[in-house]
């Protein structure tokens, strides 16, 4: 540990009372919490190059609790005896430990604590602690519904995406679809599979849209299990999809977790307005079935949409369609006001909605186009699809910029 620069008037004070511990005060400090899960965060602190004093031992430990004075479930990490005791070798290091344990959606507070030790050990006491000076928050996550398939069916493969995107083929195996720790810039493409893993990573695909050129970020093919997408971010100024899918498979499921479209376009030569345009111009949808699968589930997607949102033509395709569609914590922006935030397409399966039809805190801020104008089939109709979407007038962000993309951190699952 070492100094470092900061309120002069507080070291001052500090160095009258107690030299030694007020200089290992001073050389540490909290840093954000990281790897925030519904249960488990990991907490942070740094301490900066130069001695304290030569031979001085101390010892540290992090606590936390579920209010800022410290007095609501109040717990150490490691331990009350903390982590030491280091002398002025340690200076420079980082201070990292896990806290676990914790309750899902909750506001922790949560401040590093020094104290000397003259002994060979930390002594197990909750007297003699130091506080640094700075107290940070951090709020646990909800936990996703679905967990990932376990990988294990044929030949298991690993498909590792190029940062151009691409097209790759996993024949009737089970795949784990790696995307590269930057933004891919190409649409992705997964034909077959049996059951499909995808977590964590970016697609952001540039330019201009083009008519008959469709930039779909991700698109699967043909799997015939479990397919999980989780934690992507989609985005750039030529993605005219976000997830694009079709399975003919009886069985098949599709599991979107903590996905954010930032915002998808299209080029059309026919007037927005219309919410047509002609075949084969770009029909751009957040999210796009053709056939299938049995069972769709989303949970937790934000996106925005300059032309159509959740768009779902099950049986087009095919005559497997959809038993289940579960949506929790999913919410759809209009950016330009047009077309629908949620639809079914194809009088066959508008006709035919899923047995078990769960909508959960599932939002629409249509942008001044009208709600009855917003959904295909229209809300009160029969038989009912998206009698459940409400509206707002703003969405709320439920998928940030930091809890998708690259280095992407699961919040695990119920």
């Amino acid at each position: 540990m070492g100094r470092r620069e900061h309120d002069r008037s507080t070291t001052h004070r500090l160095w009258l009372l107690l030299p030694v511990v007020a200089l290992a005060i001073a050389a540490c400090d909290t840093a954000p919490a990281t790897n925030v899960t519904a249960t488990s965060a990991q907490l942070n602190a740094t301490s900066e190059d130069g001695d304290i004093e030569p031979g001085d031992k101390w010892c540290y430990h992090f606590l936390t609790a579920t209010n800022s004075s410290f007095s609501s479930n109040v717990q150490a990490w490691p331990t009350w005896a903390g982590v030491g005791p280091f002398d002025d070798s340690a200076d420079g290091n980082s201070i990292a430990h896990t806290a676990s344990g914790l309750t899902p959606q909750t506001q922790y507070w949560f401040k590093l604590q020094v104290r000397k030790e003259t002994g060979s050990t930390c002594s197990n006491t909750t007297t003699g602690w130091y506080d640094t000076p700075t107290v940070r928050t951090f709020t646990t996550d909800k936990k996703l519904k679905w967990a990932p398939p376990t990988i294990d069916q044929g030949t298991p493969q690993t498909i590792s995406v190029a940062t151009t995107g691409g097209e790759y083929n996993g024949g009737s195996n089970d795949c784990t679809v790696n995307l590269p720790n930057q933004a891919v810039t190409g649409p992705i493409k997964i034909n077959g599979c049996n059951d499909i893993k995808l977590i964590g990573g970016e697609v952001n695909i540039g330019g201009t849209p083009q008519e008959n050129v469709a930039k779909r970020g991700i698109y699967l093919a043909n799997w015939t299990g479990t397919a999980h997408i989780e934690g992507v971010r989609l985005r750039g100024s030529g993605l005219t999809d976000g997830i694009s899918y079709g399975t003919a498979t009886s069985g098949s499921k599709l599991h979107i977790q903590n996905v954010r479209v930032d915002e998808i376009h299209g080029a059309y030569t026919e007037p927005l307005s219309t919410c047509v345009p002609a075949p084969p111009h770009p029909h751009p949808d957040l999210v796009q079935g053709w056939a299938g699968p049995t069972e769709l589930g989303i949970d937790r997607f934000t996106g925005r949409t300059t032309y159509a949102g959740i768009f779902t033509d099950h049986r087009e395709q095919s005559a497997n369609g959809m038993n289940v569609m579960e949506m929790r914590d999913v919410e759809v922006e209009l950016t330009n006001g047009q077309c629908s935030g949620f639809s079914v397409y194809d009088s066959t399966s508008v006709a035919n909605p899923p047995a078990t039809l769960d909508l959960d805190n599932v939002t629409l801020d249509h942008n001044g186009r009208s709600m009855a104008a917003s959904f295909s089939p229209a809300q009160g109709t029969s038989p009912t699809w998206w009698d459940d979407v409400t509206e707002v007038s703003a969405i709320s962000n439920v998928v940030p910029t930091t809890k998708a993309g690259v280095g992407y951190f699961t919040p695990g699952y119920e």
